[in-house]
């Protein structure tokens, strides 16, 4: 059986529902995807859990051939697969812009090394074994860099990961430049934050190799500037925090000591 669980993002209580004849879940919650995914697979019965965003959809025969590839042997559920975005899709010229970004971020190292270095945290699948093993995604990280982390640490206990290319995601997303900006800068921070590695070539220059238009990439150059600062301030913000807490816990010992001494003069 394979569980198809979608995330809504709202300002509501996380809450879910339940389609018990396709085991199509529906997580709806405030801004915490990796919560919400985890809460939406303690509630699968299936053996694949396979992740979609609100804004990520399946044609239908896409669907189906998803279906058949996975109750196949084709599919050992030892690995982790991933959906890439269509290369065409809806929207205003940002989301467009956005969908590129995404959909170059995972072709560009779709077989680095062998397998898929990138995967899209909205057409992520996952063994559901597997999955908790590996301890499903880290709530900490609300959103912004969740599926790089859960994929970086997949591959460190030696799990495959790869790109099914045959099936495409549509991605009809609405988005303004904020929204564009916000998504670059959360990405970014994530990355520098958590130390996740990102490529030394920027989201331009992969497009240019890739034969994009001049608007395409600049957008893609813009988004990866705006990604790279933010990743720098993660980074920046890590190491600062990093020193505070050394130096308040060299106050706290050095403090405790002194009563210690204290205690044992009197």
């Amino acid at each position: 059986m394979i569980s198809w669980i979608r995330v809504e993002l709202s300002a509501e209580e996380i809450s879910f529902s339940t389609l018990s004849e396709n085991e199509e879940i529906t997580v709806r919650g405030p801004r915490n995807v990796s919560r919400a995914r985890n809460i939406g697979a303690k509630a699968a019965n299936g053996d694949w859990l396979v992740f979609l965003d609100a804004d990520c959809l399946l044609k239908a025969d896409d669907k189906q051939k998803l279906i058949k590839l996975l109750s196949t042997n084709e599919c050992p559920q030892n690995q982790i697969y991933g959906l890439n975005y269509a290369k065409d899709t809806k929207g205003s010229f940002w989301a467009r812009g956005y969908n590129r970004v995404q959909r170059l971020w995972v072709s560009a190292f779709a077989q680095k090394n062998g397998q898929a270095q990138n995967l899209l945290g909205g057409g992520l699948i996952v063994p559901k074994n597997l999955f908790w093993k590996l301890g499903g995604f880290d709530s900490a990280i609300g959103w912004g860099g969740e599926e790089t982390e859960f994929i970086r640490r997949a591959q460190a206990c030696g799990v495959r990961t790869s790109l099914i290319e045959n099936i495409e995601i549509e991605h009809a997303r609405t988005l303004e430049l904020s929204g564009f900006l916000r998504r670059a800068w959360i990405q970014g921070y994530r990355r520098g934050e958590r130390e996740l590695g990102s490529s030394r070539r920027t989201v331009g220059a992969m497009g240019l190799v890739r034969g994009y238009g001049l608007a395409e990439l600049s957008v893609m150059s813009f988004f990866g500037l705006v990604m790279g600062l933010g990743a720098a301030s993660g980074r920046i913000m890590s190491a600062r925090f990093l020193k505070l807490s050394l130096k308040r816990f060299e106050v706290l010992t050095t403090s405790f000591r002194a009563n210690l001494k204290f205690t044992i003069d009197e």
